[in-house]
């Protein structure tokens, strides 16, 4: 799957243990055991697809909003970016008329 996010286009791929993460970022440690958003070089986004899928969800969303918050240099804090995740996360899965009228638009 792939996500355009501004003007990038970021592959979303999965990793299901730490030798498959090291193999996509050049052998580097486990930074997060949920996901990753990597600007360079290449434009993608990791997920830990040992999560559930309620996680993963999330843990893309999250993901997403740290590349909006690089590519529009928004200076968000991690602080800021967990509020906004799980924030907008309850209101697109406490309002499913709204998340899905928004998709179909």
């Amino acid at each position: 799957m792939a996500l355009k996010i501004g003007p990038l286009v970021f592959e979303v791929v999965e990793y299901g243990s730490k030798k498959e993460y090291q193999a996509l970022v050049g052998n580097k440690e486990l930074d997060d055991m949920f996901g990753v958003c990597q600007t360079y070089p290449k434009t993608r986004i990791l997920l830990n697809s040992l999560q559930d899928d309620q996680s993963k969800q999330l843990t893309l969303l999250h993901e997403v909003l740290e590349a909006i918050n690089f590519l529009y240099q928004l200076n968000l804090k991690e602080r800021d970016i967990k509020t906004l995740e799980a924030s907008l996360g309850q209101v697109l899965k406490d309002n499913p008329k709204f998340t899905q009228g928004f998709l179909n638009s």
